[in-house]
């Protein structure tokens, strides 16, 4: 364990020392995508996964020690995209002129897309959660970093003071709209559409609401 109380990564993923092995380890993590979107964590099978990934059963194991650690390799690869999408986001020269509700907005559409599109991370996210906290700590670091820049923005506009309670604020509702949109995703609601302008509008409005701003001009 590191002193973080997190498993140090070798002890998830064993090193790849060759062109070839990479390969072989990148088509594991990209057929556990597609496995856990179809199975989930706990119906995807080791050999099914070492199948998809075109490796046998032996090069699974020589990768990764169980399934386990199959999930905390893809996590961190997700972790490392997402944050650098994160400060991208943020860093865009386009944000100057925005206005906040329509970068409100836009965070609402690309945790959409985001999750959509890596909805076999997130239903293998949440089986684990059950049984294994430490699956956690990723996606709260991302909801820390994007709530930090979200504070930090708000502030730039000169609407309030930046203080701890706005970013604990800006986190929150980060994690309150990630938390609709995982259930949309894994669960796939009917009486709505991520599509409508309405439902856009109301989830953007949850940071207008958690950070307590005041009202602005449309």
């Amino acid at each position: 364990m590191s002193a973080e109380g997190r498993p140090k990564s070798s002890g998830f993923v064993l090193p790849a020392r060759q062109k070839r092995t990479e390969a072989a380890r990148d088509r594991l993590l990209d057929a556990a995508q597609r496995e856990f979107a179809q199975h989930g964590f706990n119906g995807a099978i080791v050999a099914d996964l070492a199948r998809e990934a075109k490796c046998s059963i032996g090069s699974f194991y020589r990768r990764f020690k169980d399934k386990e650690a199959l999930f905390f390799a893809l996590q961190e690869q997700m972790h490392e995209t997402e944050s650098a999408n994160i400060d991208r986001f943020f860093d865009n020269p386009r944000r100057l002129s925005e206005s906040l509700d329509t970068i409100f907005q836009r965070l609402v559409l690309n945790t959409f897309r985001t999750m959509g599109e890596l909805s076999g991370y997130f239903r293998a996210f949440v089986e684990l959660t059950q049984r294994n906290a430490m699956v956690w700590e990723r996606m709260t670091d991302l909801e820390a970093q994007q709530g930090k820049r979200l504070a930090e923005l708000v502030v730039s506009r000169g609407l309030v003071a930046m203080a701890p309670e706005l970013v604990e604020k800006a986190h929150l509702a980060t994690r309150t709209v990630n938390g609709f949109v995982i259930t949309h995703v894994l669960y796939q609601p009917r009486h709505f559409s991520p599509r409508e302008p309405l439902v856009v509008e109301r989830l953007a409005g949850i940071f207008d609401n958690f950070m307590d701003l005041p009202k602005r001009q449309s």
